[in-house]
């Protein structure tokens, strides 16, 4: 919340001043009450306007992977810290979730999309314009891991933007059935210019850490977004807040 101090000793005071020179006590509430509605009102419409521009950049994720490698567990972890069985994802679908990353709020739109062949005419607008998109494989099987060839290809191929940041997850580290080793992921990973990280749906364990090293990355990547609002803009928008303080109690 930004409330601009020196404005808020000045109504203060002349609040104080009010109050002194008004003898009668229901006077001096009424004066109480309007001055502390003033100030609440205020302080909301700063909350509102912080709200609106504190958003600093807007990221469009995907996932892509086959059925079964817990893509959506992944973003049920991140997005409601919770996990329980799921069936497969018919289609696509939708989450949102605001994270603070580099002292900076980001707003990041998840969509997540099934693993079937069949699904695919209707997931590729799911990759296009992405910022980013995680490629899941489960490190209990083989299949899904050479499986990552084609999500990749299909991906770029339906993606508009050709510098958008590439992250491997393995999923279900907590099961004892490996048979894709760290070594081999990151293998893979390195010879295909992605983050790689491996996470556990079920524990917790590495999800919130893929999350921010992929936002990062984005960030941190020329041309690839932009922010939400000019800081010009952001910067009038604090003067006309100073000024209306000025205005209302001064």
């Amino acid at each position: 919340m930004h409330v601009n101090l020196t404005c808020l000793y000045k109504f203060f005071f002349h609040t104080l001043h009010k109050l002194l020179k008004t003898p009668d006590s229901c006077a001096i509430g009424w004066t109480c009450q309007f001055s502390i509605s003033l100030l609440y009102e205020k302080v909301n419409l700063n909350c509102m306007k912080m709200n609106e521009s504190s958003v600093f950049a807007e990221l469009k994720i995907s996932f892509a992977g086959d059925s079964f490698v817990g893509k959506t567990s992944i973003l049920k972890r991140f997005t409601e810290n919770g996990f329980d069985s799921v069936r497969p994802t018919i289609g696509v679908d939708y989450l949102c979730k605001t994270m603070f990353v580099n002292g900076k709020h980001v707003k990041l739109h998840l969509w997540d999309t099934a693993g079937l062949e069949r699904f695919k005419s209707t997931t590729h607008v799911c990759y296009r314009s992405c910022h980013g998109i995680v490629f899941v494989y489960d490190v209990n099987c083989q299949k899904s891991f050479q499986s990552l060839k084609q999500w990749i290809e299909y991906a770029k191929l339906c993606n508009t933007k050709s510098n958008f940041v590439k992250m491997l997850i393995g999923n279900k580290v907590d099961l004892d059935e490996r048979e894709v080793t760290e070594e081999e992921a990151a293998k893979f990973a390195w010879s295909n210019s992605m983050l790689y990280l491996e996470t556990s749906a079920k524990t917790s364990k590495g999800v919130q850490m893929a999350f921010e090293e992929l936002v990062r990355k984005i960030l941190d990547t020329p041309d690839l977004w932009t922010p939400c609002v000019d800081e010009n803009k952001r910067r009038l928008h604090e003067m006309e807040d100073v000024s209306m303080c000025e205005r209302l109690w001064c």
